[in-house]
């Protein structure tokens, strides 16, 4: 869809949903068929039985190997149609990025730290299930997401639902709904992921730039052009936040290395938890500053944003490692696609 010469932009919803008994059970069971595709799909491109680096034509290919899983895999009946391809999509992409990324570390490029891996298999717990905009329908403030016969047969239903969130009601036409992704399950909730478009702006009214400088105690200092008054943004909240899950994480480290030893280590639920609590509030606090900024940028007229280049500034600055946890790239991808919303140039 193209409005005024303006483009859909991708967008990702993230939320936590609480899932009845019988929506967990289905969600584990596919999940689980999900894994045993991929893995065997994984095993047999690590065998040198499919070369991936002769399928050009992804989506083309793709559908020969579908035509063939479904027709000869147990697990592929207990798929929706589109959920399968999805799998053998993701499969072929892993080993695609491996084949890219290592052609560039064997040419030397030093962007490539280490030598890549090949594409690990994958346990149904952080499998994700997939469903294009075909296997979508909204009725209401409800989600219906089709599931395969068999599975329909087996629990009894006919899609897989959900009550859709209220802040995603407010914040996008359910029609643009393009795909949406289920994650982890974790204390009676799932990680939903849910992609739509949004249309951008072609170009912002006003000729006025705008700079930005990132740094550590204060995460952006902004200025512009034609104000004098400038829009700082501190980070010391952050910091200490983030300083403060990194001590409880190194001490029940610590307390866990001891029980089980170095060799025998996993992390528990309560560092899990940690980790998960660090990404969450680091998130929230850059979409909070994100907005604060582009609402900076519409005030004073801005129709170009220019950010200092901080690629690879962490490579340069790993001894001061509380730079490095500072997650400034996240702002600078959420500043870029909220600007192109309003049509500002960054």
């Amino acid at each position: 869809m193209k409005v005024n010469g303006g483009e859909d932009l991708k967008l990702t919803f993230t939320c936590d949903l609480k899932i009845k008994e019988t929506q967990e059970k289905i969600i584990k069971e596919i999940k689980w068929h999900c894994s045993k595709v991929y893995n065997t799909f994984n095993y047999e491109v690590r065998e040198g039985k499919v070369d991936v680096s002769k399928i050009k034509k992804v989506n083309e290919d793709s559908s020969k190997i579908y035509k063939k899983y479904r027709k000869e895999n147990w697990h592929s009946k207990y798929l929706h149609s589109h959920t399968l391809q999805q799998i053998i999509l993701n499969c072929i992409r892993d080993h695609k990025s491996y084949l890219a990324l290592k052609k560039m570390y064997e040419e030397g490029n030093k962007d490539i730290k280490e030598k890549p891996q090949m594409p690990r298999y994958k346990n149904n717990g952080k499998i994700q299930i997939t469903f294009t905009k075909y296997a979508i329908r909204t009725e209401g403030r409800r989600i219906k997401l089709s599931i395969s016969k068999k599975m329909q047969e087996k629990f009894k239903v006919k899609s897989l639902n959900f009550l859709i969130p209220k802040k995603l009601e407010k914040l996008v036409n359910l029609e643009s709904i393009k795909m949406i992704k289920i994650g982890n399950i974790r204390d009676g909730k799932c990680k939903m992921y849910i992609i739509y478009e949004k249309e951008e702006k072609t170009k912002a009214e006003g000729s006025n730039i705008m700079a930005i400088d990132l740094g550590m105690d204060n995460i952006a200092t902004c200025t512009n052009k034609d104000n004098k008054e400038s829009l700082i943004i501190a980070g010391e909240n952050l910091k200490s936040k983030i300083g403060y899950i990194n001590k409880e994480i190194d001490r029940l480290k610590g307390i866990q290395m001891k029980m089980i030893g170095s060799k025998n280590y996993k992390n528990t639920k309560k560092i899990n938890k940690l980790y998960e609590q660090r990404r969450n509030y680091s998130n929230t606090y850059m979409h909070k500053a994100s907005r604060m900024i582009m609402n900076y940028a519409k005030e004073n007229g801005c129709s170009t944003i220019v950010i200092g280049n901080i690629k690879n500034i962490k490579q340069n600055m790993k001894k001061n490692k509380r730079f490095v946890e500072m997650p400034l790239q996240n702002l600078v991808q959420k500043i870029e696609y909220k600007a192109k919303l309003e049509g500002i140039e960054v």
